[in-house]
């Protein structure tokens, strides 16, 4: 009997026009009728809740910590060698219309992109040109994931390198499938 007094006061509140309250690093879209229709920034919004869906995301700068991912390298004498890689994106949502409406979830979308950027940029060279020519290598990351994610709405300030590591990288196959182990 509870259950259904609280779901027919939601019923109700559903019919009441809706405030809400944002700050000026938080933007967004009013969906209405499963449309977009405006765009919602800082400052005070009213909505009917009956057809309309507020998606509020932060503007604010973040960074978005990217996945391992394991390289094979040329060493210092020609051979391969093993190298695991990690970077980290700074970045901020400065179109919040095409961040919301062109992205599932822009950290998904960021990070896969970038983790292809940081594989691109290491194609081909070896570990000493990752370690002589660092700042080369995150600008070149830099311009290529700007230019992918430019339409959707973000903006990246800045990539570098958080670990790049020698390890030794077995594979093993078995019943059980496929698995790496790193040194």
């Amino acid at each position: 009997m509870l259950e259904a007094i609280t779901e027919f006061l939601r019923a109700i509140a559903s019919l009441i026009p809706r405030l809400h309250v944002m700050s000026e690093k938080e933007g967004g879209v009013a969906w209405v009728r499963g449309k977009p229709r405006q765009l919602v920034s800082g400052g005070i919004t009213f909505y009917w809740p009956v057809w309309t869906e507020l998606e509020i995301i932060s503007l604010k700068r973040a960074t978005l910590n990217l996945d391992y991912q394991t390289v094979v390298m040329r060493g210092k004498k020609g051979e391969p060698i093993t190298v695991t890689v990690s970077a980290v994106v700074s970045y901020e949502v400065a179109n919040a219309f095409n961040a919301v409406t062109k992205l599932g979830d822009h950290d998904d979308v960021l990070g896969d992109l970038s983790l292809g950027a940081v594989r691109n940029a290491l194609y081909g060279r070896s570990l000493d040109d990752i370690l002589s020519d660092e700042c080369d290598i995150e600008a070149e990351m830099k311009r290529e994931i700007s230019g992918s994610v430019r339409a959707f709405g973000i903006k990246v300030h800045r990539v570098f390198f958080s670990t790049v590591a020698v390890t030794r990288a077995y594979t093993l196959l078995g019943n059980s499938g496929q698995h790496i182990i790193e040194e």
